[in-house]
């Protein structure tokens, strides 16, 4: 559930524990945490810390310093278990496949994966340790999926009733929401968990990034997207959950909801009525007329007319495709496919909702020149019901996460952990 789309919202919050030590301290204590007899040092915590405080947008003072201390050292335990165990399985994670996360990572910005890294090494942060990061969540996905995936049977049934709820909630909202998930991994820790995740919605609320912090602290397979759930209904939400967001406005964050396994902090996003107006998708492609920024009336007039001119007679995408490829600007985008109308401006969205499709629109002025687009295809009726694939794969990926956390709970319990804070 992302509440913002920086590029670097996914970079980890982390300890700024050097700071809360005296001198002395700092310079004899080198290990912080050790692992089934590996450690966890300063060098880590430091790492952490630096990306932490200059991405998450979290003030640099011993108070957030001693609020993030607990849960920032739980998140790296839990790392070291998760890269222990696919060790032992001998799941293991390649170069490229981390450089092809950061790289998706990068591109949310218009970026490259080469050039966050080297943005990092310019303001002196760490890239290794969100290498270190991307490193544990894929090989822990892999040690799942291998372990629990062929065990996941989904049946017609299970899709059938799903598919019979979500019609019975056709004009219903339903919410675009992000969750930050954490787990109670003991009684006893069910206190230091709620108020942990109190520490968190605080956090949150006073600025911090929702994104950035379930990309570090939540133990859910969500956080790997920001905790982004996409567009949910009530019925497909945790009870607890869904009585929490029914009172939720847009860009409200929710207290900790206490459930069965642990605690969810939950985010609103956007509202919408299902079946309504905003759902479906849209496949539209365009052609830009090269037009400079500080053009004249005149000359936006007569690149209009042009524009006009050239296409009227068109009939397919392929053909404003082609003449794309020919005359508008390499960083213009010739095809735009299934576009959700939910993620369009509300000029852009009446254009795609009611258009002909295969017909020229209208020429209008954008940054860079004169456009005319046309509606490749549209798709409106019942596209707020997803495909029994799509179900499928739902289904079995909540089942694949409760194993998850409880394969992480029970290596938890086993492990030989000696905190030295």
């Amino acid at each position: 559930m992302k509440i913002t789309a920086r590029l670097l919202f996914c970079l980890l919050p982390a300890l700024l524990l050097v700071n809360t030590l005296p001198a002395g301290a700092q310079e004899s204590v080198s290990v912080v945490a050790v692992v089934n007899d590996e450690a966890i040092t300063m060098v880590d915590l430091t790492a952490r810390m630096r990306l932490a405080m200059k991405f998450i947008n979290l003030p640099d003072t011993p108070e957030t310093r001693q609020r993030l201390t607990q849960q920032i050292l739980r998140t790296l335990i839990d790392e070291r278990l998760k890269l222990q165990e696919a060790r032992r399985l001998g799941a293991t994670v390649s170069q490229a496949e981390i450089d092809r996360r950061m790289d998706a990572m990068a591109k949310q910005s218009g970026g490259t994966g080469a050039a966050l890294v080297d943005y990092l090494r310019a303001n002196g942060l760490s890239p290794e340790s969100l290498s270190e990061q991307m490193r544990a969540e894929l090989a822990w996905a892999k040690v799942t999926r291998h372990t629990f995936l062929q065990n996941i049977i989904i049946t017609d049934d299970q899709i059938d009733e799903v598919l019979n709820q979500l019609r019975a909630e056709q004009g219903q909202p339903s919410y675009r929401v992000s969750e930050i998930y954490l787990a109670v991994d003991a009684p006893e820790k069910d206190l230091e968990t709620r108020q942990t995740a109190e520490r968190l919605v605080g956090q949150i609320r006073e600025g911090a990034d929702f994104a950035a912090i379930a990309r570090q602290f939540s133990q859910s397979a969500s956080a790997a997207s920001g905790g982004d759930l996409g567009w949910m209904t009530a019925s497909q939400l945790d009870r607890d959950a869904a009585d929490a967001v029914r009172g939720m406005a847009p860009g409200q964050v929710s207290d900790p909801i206490h459930t069965a396994g642990g605690y969810y902090v939950i985010a609103v996003l956007d509202q919408r009525t299902s079946g309504g107006a905003d759902e479906g998708q849209a496949s539209l492609a365009q052609v830009v007329f090269p037009l400079p920024g500080d053009a004249s009336d005149e000359q936006v007039k007569k690149v209009s007319g042009e524009a006009r001119e050239a296409t009227k007679a068109m009939t397919s995408c392929a053909e404003i495709v082609d003449l794309a490829k020919k005359i508008s600007p390499p960083e213009m985008q010739a095809e735009l496919p299934d576009i959700p109308f939910s993620d369009m401006s509300p000029e852009l969205r009446d254009i795609a909702q009611k258009a002909v499709i295969g017909a020229p629109i209208k020429p209008q002025r954008v940054d860079g020149g004169i456009a005319v687009a046309m509606v490749c295809r549209r798709t409106t009726e019942g596209s707020s019901l997803p495909s029994r694939e799509e179900i499928s794969n739902q289904l079995g990926n909540q089942r694949l996460e409760v194993m998850a956390r409880g394969y992480l709970r029970d290596l938890k319990r086993t492990a030989i952990v000696d905190i030295r804070l």
